[in-house]
């Protein structure tokens, strides 16, 4: 499953940049991946330069950084 993980957070940025309303419930579903499993990509993606949280109040992912796709 480990081959699967650098198309997997490219398919994360590029959800958080395409469709940031979706929540992320909805967003886990999609992926098809665990929330546990979500937010170890997170950290990871983080680190390589790409930050993003969501916001409650905006029911909107918010991308912080982008250092990996411009």
């Amino acid at each position: 499953m480990k081959g699967l993980r650098p198309l997997r957070l490219i398919q994360i940025c590029h959800e958080i940049k395409t469709n940031p309303k979706r929540s992320p419930k909805e967003f886990y579903k999609h992926l098809r991946i665990s929330k546990q499993q979500f937010y170890k990509d997170k950290r990871l993606l983080e680190r390589l330069g790409f930050n993003f949280n969501y916001s409650p109040k905006k029911k909107s992912f918010i991308i912080e950084k982008d250092s990996l796709i411009n």
